[in-house]
């Protein structure tokens, strides 16, 4: 784990899809339209303007969704259904920074620089509780270039992301 997670479009096992072009005029259910992994990345695999997006309120609801047959593919974290073998992975999107701790900006050096000393004694088992997480990486905001990129591919904007998940 190289502390990067991506998302992927599942099909049903014994669908006919064999490729994300194929999803076009189909409906892809989406658990969290504002999230990076969940929704831009496979938008910009797609043409998003070319599939119906439907709101699932959880995983659970969008795998149920799927085979109802009420969708035709599901937007999940990256390994979600990998023990199910009635589910296939039509495709596997780029990765993104995994759990990022940000700070304003505007916030003193000194006491930046005491919380990053605080974050980085933390050992595993704290890091465990803390958020299922394995190890905490410093980056900079180069990290995300990639990620920016890709939301415009999909046609959006981070603050629009951003703006979307705090509406709620």
């Amino acid at each position: 784990d190289n502390g990067n997670y991506a998302s992927e479009i599942d099909v049903r096992a014994d669908s006919e899809l064999k490729k994300t072009t194929d999803l076009a005029r189909k409906k892809i259910a989406v658990v969290d339209r504002p999230s990076v992994t969940r929704y831009a990345l496979a938008a910009a695999e797609l043409a998003p303007e070319n599939v119906t997006w439907v709101d699932a309120s959880s995983y659970a609801e969008s795998m149920r969704m799927l085979a109802a047959g009420s969708v035709e593919a599901v937007v999940v974290f990256s390994g979600a259904s990998k023990e199910d073998r009635t589910i296939r992975t039509l495709s596997v999107t780029s990765s993104v920074p995994n759990e990022p701790i940000f700070v304003r900006a505007s916030l003193p050096i000194a006491l930046r620089q005491k919380i990053e000393r605080g974050l980085q004694s933390l050992n595993q088992e704290s890091l465990q509780k803390l958020g299922d997480l394995r190890a905490l990486e410093p980056i900079d905001d180069h990290a995300y270039d990639g990620v920016r990129k890709t939301v415009a591919r999909a046609g959006l904007s981070v603050a629009e992301l951003a703006g979307a998940s705090t509406a709620h």
